[in-house]
């Protein structure tokens, strides 16, 4: 094969100053849709993860929190 195809077994990671640029950004937009939650999800067949979530009172999906990927979630 060329290449191309082959899956690397990790993802690169995302730099602590863009994670902080994106969270200002979610917690602006919780805050103007008046949204109690506002989420970066990853997946992670079979799971997805919550990556980054808004600094908002209630919000049900903490940082790191794991869920399981069920087509009905959309």
């Amino acid at each position: 094969m060329n290449g191309l195809t082959k899956s690397t077994a990790r993802k690169p990671d995302v730099p602590e100053q863009m994670q902080a640029r994106w969270q200002q950004i979610l917690d602006l937009m919780a805050r103007v849709l008046a949204v109690s939650a506002g989420a970066i999800m990853k997946v992670d067949q079979p799971e997805i993860e919550i990556f980054l979530s808004s600094v908002t009172e209630g919000n049900p999906f903490p940082r790191g929190k794991r869920i399981n990927l069920d087509p009905g979630l959309y």
